[in-house]
């Protein structure tokens, strides 16, 4: 599996359950209709396609959404071939299109840690893990996705606290060999103290963690991608996203 397939996979294994997923031509297509509001859950991902085939490639989308009566089209891949010619097509088509860098850890962290504060493992049904997830409407569906995956994905949740209050989370997993981060959260009356940077370094430094060939971290266009950088991360690789909302 070439390198950059390998990074993806990451989060193609975090959000796609074989049990519920399909390959099919271009890639592979998940429905969840437990999580009709998750458009990550119900997607075709690890998309492929060559120029001349854009329009069957589109013309497939239709046909495996058409059974739902969910309110738009999802596309993601990460292949460099794809990503030069498609984007462009589907914009032209109405289609919304996001990215995201795959940074992998090359160098040693240039920022200190916050020796205040405190991280522990958190079972993922935490009451102080949820906390840190709870919206004025409840807790984030992103959240409840994902943590719905741990059993069959593992790795670790983390919590750290700071003043004895839950103040931050994340977590890790490893897929084929490459450990990648869970979601890097802090609650708003903690930042700017350097606690999401320790929690990074200190998943930098777990030794399961650092038994894989790589640590991966993904950032969307508006992501703290200073952060990474100076916590040792480089750009290797585009996720991308293509999305159509229905009238």
């Amino acid at each position: 599996m070439r390198w950059l397939d390998r990074l993806a996979e990451t989060e193609y294994a975090g959000l796609v359950d074989p049990d519920r997923a399909r390959e099919v031509e271009f890639g592979t297509f998940q429905l969840r209709p437990d999580f009709p509001d998750r458009r990550d859950g119900n997607q075709l991902c690890r998309c492929c396609c060559a120029p001349a085939d854009t329009d069957r490639l589109l013309a497939l989308v239709e046909e495996l959404y058409a059974p739902t009566d969910l309110p738009f089209r999802k596309l993601t891949g990460h292949d460099p071939a794809t990503w030069k010619h498609l984007p462009t097509t589907l914009e032209a088509k109405g289609w919304q299109i996001f990215s995201g860098a795959m940074k992998v850890h090359r160098e040693p962290a240039a920022r200190p840690r916050a020796p205040e504060l405190e991280i522990r493992v958190a079972d993922p049904m935490s009451s102080d893990l949820e906390a840190l997830y709870t919206r004025p409407d409840g807790i984030d569906r992103g959240f409840l996705y994902t943590r719905g995956e741990f059993e069959r994905v593992g790795g670790e949740y983390l919590v750290g606290y700071a003043e004895g209050e839950p103040a931050c989370c994340t977590g890790w997993y490893a897929v084929g060999g490459i450990a990648r981060f869970r979601h890097v959260y802090t609650a708003e009356w903690a930042r700017d103290r350097g606690y999401a940077g320790t929690l990074i370094q200190h998943v930098q430094d777990h030794p399961t963690v650092r038994a894989q060939d790589a640590l991966v971290i993904f950032v969307d266009d508006e992501g703290p991608a200073a952060l990474y950088e100076a916590l040792g991360f480089r750009t290797a690789g585009t996720l991308w996203t293509a999305l159509r909302l229905l009238d």
